[in-house]
């Protein structure tokens, strides 16, 4: 059984922060393709607001995909379908029929208080985008275990799992 040292931690907490860096800034610009989506979309009235948000979750998620396998977990060739594709595209399909519902909600609530568009639309943006801040960090877990392999290699194990081994004496 391995110690770890403080400086395993360290590296350990050092390569996840420039994993979690790039995640955000991948994340922001996806952030960025959905919302000039949605509101594109919502604002001058092509579409509803589920529909403008299922749209802004798909733009969003296709430019969040390439930016996370490729730039955030440095993946590249084809990934594997069944452990990361599948896996993947599930939490955007479950985070988007999310996003669709609480601006669906939001956009009925605002609308029996306002019928102005350009109201709605900000409103519904922010419903649209606080349900993907919500989801930010489980889906940084998740897409961390999908694109880091698979198993607990000790630069892929939990944080508390290397402070347990920390305080355990060493072997003699």
């Amino acid at each position: 059984m391995r110690l770890y040292t403080r400086d395993d931690v360290r590296r350990h907490f050092d390569e996840h922060g420039v994993r979690l860096a790039k995640y955000l800034t991948g994340s922001i610009i996806a952030m960025l393709v959905s919302t000039a989506t949605f509101m594109g979309t919502f604002g001058p009235g092509l579409l509803g607001s589920k529909g403008a948000s299922l749209t802004a979750s798909a733009t969003g998620a296709i430019v969040n995909y390439f930016l996370n396998r490729n730039w955030t977990w440095g993946q590249r060739g084809r990934g594997n379908f069944q452990r990361e594709v599948v896996p993947y595209w599930t939490t955007v399909i479950i985070t988007a029929i999310a996003a669709a519902l609480v601006t669906d909600v939001v956009n009925a609530i605002t609308r029996s208080i306002t019928h102005d568009r350009p109201i709605r639309t900000v409103v519904n943006t922010a419903a649209f985008l606080a349900t993907y801040g919500v989801s930010f960090l489980l889906k940084y877990r998740i897409f961390n275990r999908l694109f880091s392999g698979h198993g607990h290699a000790p630069e892929t194990a939990e944080p508390e799992a290397l402070e347990e081994r920390m305080e355990q004496p060493a072997a003699s």
